[in-house]
Parts: C-alpha cells; structure tokens; sequence
C-alpha cells in the first residue's frame, strides 16, 4: 500500500458492470453500451487528471469488443 517509487502501482479495487446478454429493456440496454464505450474511449484522459490508474489499451479493447458482442449493442 502507498508503495514507493515511480514504478509502484497504485491501489485499485474492480468496478463491475453486470449485463444481460439478451435484455428485457433493449433501448436502455443500448445507452448503457453506448456509455460505456465512450467511458472507454475517453475515460483515460479524466482517470489520470484525477489521479487514477488508466486502463491499458489492450484492456479497453477487449472490454469494447465484448460490448460488441452483446444482442442488444447498437451497430
């Protein structure tokens, strides 16, 4: 915890987004996809400004792609 050193990572904790597959609610289930994916496009920049830990770009490629999977994900 609050190791030093600039190579230190820094604390984290998981962040869980649960989502059916095939949702009830297809609209709703879209703008979420959307949110997310801009999250996920943008969200680097606002997650260092406050002094969180970026996700890796490899990570964020592979959390989109599975949003891309979902039945209800806008094309």
């Amino acid at each position: 915890m609050n190791a030093p050193g600039r190579a230190a990572y820094p604390i984290s904790s998981f962040t869980w987004v649960l989502m059916y597959h095939k949702p009830r609610d297809v609209a709703k289930n879209a703008e979420l996809v959307k949110f997310l994916k801009w999250a996920y496009a943008n969200g680097a920049d606002a997650a260092s400004s406050l002094d969180y830990a970026p996700l890796p770009a490899a990570m964020r490629t592979a959390l989109t792609r599975r949003l891309d999977r979902l039945s209800a994900a806008p094309k």
